[in-house]
């Protein structure tokens, strides 16, 4: 049924009015167990609960949520994105959220600049909303050319690699950059059409894995080999070094058939994100980004488990760019339309 252009731009007004929860955290990015975390855990908390009554947010005890991070750093070795994640998941729940299986949407980038020492100045903005709202969002977007489009061309992050490797690693960002995020990598589907394109795509591309279905207990060892077997695949067939050089992202779909296992989202990537360190990366390079959401099957009939796409750096912050500048197109043509 299509909606009259009035009634849809009020509710895109209303959705683009109603950022949810918006957190800004100040001071040194920590994970668990970290040097300073102690030191500053209760500043956190503080920050947080200081938002909490700013918003006037009440924690809902069942809904499904939406979680982004964008972590600003300046200092001379952050903590893995993974592992900042898993901290201020962990401080968020009770205030923000009751559960962590309530959180099937979450994404997060880092942004890191020159070291400052003891002068380090970083920062967190964390947004926090309903996954309901989230994905009504994204369907009025797709209905804006400007969402199909590609915006901010990643950095190679050169001060990182060694100049003996800059050409090898630009072969790499060049391959890397031929995978995007794409208008069908979302939660949900409304176009049965694309199952036919897509499964086949998946299938077949080099750098999108099906690493197979969520363990159960016992068994994330199994898992553990799956991922090591076939990123260790991934770098001897397809780049001409022996290691990534480039900083990489990753678009993770979770099949919504697992999401009563046992594992909440950000603890299957704390897996994914190791491995792929581990087996993928130069010593001196790290995951800049990830998304990872539960996701409906474009065929239901396939047996495929958790699909993971490798994109290039910044792609993350590209994708939530378009979503933005989608909006405000949306918005501009509707007034149009109406007025």
């Amino acid at each position: 049924m299509m909606l009259a252009p009035k009634i849809k731009l009020l509710q895109l007004r209303k959705l683009k009015n109603s950022p949810g929860l918006i957190i800004k955290l100040d001071g040194p990015l920590l994970s668990k167990r970290g040097t300073q975390t102690k030191l500053y855990t209760n500043h956190v908390i503080n920050q947080i609960h200081h938002a909490i009554d700013r918003f006037k947010w009440l924690a809902p005890p069942r809904t499904r949520m939406a979680v982004s991070f964008r972590f600003f750093s300046d200092q001379q070795n952050p903590p893995e994105i993974h592992r900042l994640n898993k901290y201020y998941l962990d401080i968020m729940k009770g205030p923000v959220f009751k559960d962590d299986r309530q959180v099937q949407y979450l994404d997060a980038s880092i942004w890191r600049s020159d070291s400052k020492g003891e002068d380090s100045s970083s920062s967190l903005y964390i947004n926090v909303r309903r996954l309901s709202e989230y994905l009504h969002l994204i369907d009025l977007c797709k209905e804006s050319d400007v969402f199909k489009e590609s915006y901010n061309n990643p950095n190679i992050y050169y001060h990182l690699i060694d100049k003996h490797h800059w050409d090898n690693a630009e072969e790499q960002y060049n391959l890397l950059r031929c995978n995007r995020i794409m208008p069908y990598d979302v939660p949900r589907h409304k176009n049965p059409f694309l199952k036919y394109f897509v499964c086949d795509f998946n299938k077949w591309h080099p750098l999108v894995f099906d690493f197979g279905p969520l363990p159960n207990r016992g068994q994330s060892e199994i898992f553990k080999k799956t991922i090591e077997s076939s990123l260790s695949k991934l770098v001897s067939s397809h780049f001409n070094y022996k290691k990534i050089l480039v900083p990489i992202e990753l678009d993770v779909q979770v099949p919504k058939s697992s999401i009563n296992l046992a594992k909440d989202l950000d603890n299957i990537m704390i897996t994914i994100c190791s491995e792929a360190k581990k087996q993928l990366l130069h010593p001196k390079l790290f995951i800049n980004g990830y998304r990872i959401y539960v996701a409906d099957r474009l065929d239901p009939d396939t047996k495929s488990g958790l699909r993971v796409k490798l994109l290039p750096p910044g792609e993350i912050e590209s994708y939530n760019d378009r979503i933005r500048k989608a909006i405000d197109s949306l918005e501009d043509a509707l007034i149009a339309e109406c007025y």
